[in-house]
């Protein structure tokens, strides 16, 4: 079963949206018409991450590398 989350994605600003992580991929996808339709539905298959690390500072910050 999966989890969703709040969160904000740093690309070229902060973009707020979601996050839905299941066992196949961690899911974000966002509304905001001002994002590029490239990252308003962005899919990272599970089986394409190459390292995923957290960091703690006012919130806790994820960077997932791809393969």
């Amino acid at each position: 079963m999966g989890k969703t989350f709040v969160c904000s994605l740093c690309r070229n600003g902060i973009i707020g949206g979601g996050l839905y992580i299941d066992e196949q991929s961690i899911t974000y996808s966002t509304q905001k018409l001002t994002v590029s339709p490239l990252y308003r539905n962005l899919v990272l298959p599970m089986n394409e991450i190459r390292e995923l690390s957290w960091s703690q500072m006012v919130v806790p910050v994820a960077a997932i590398s791809m393969k």
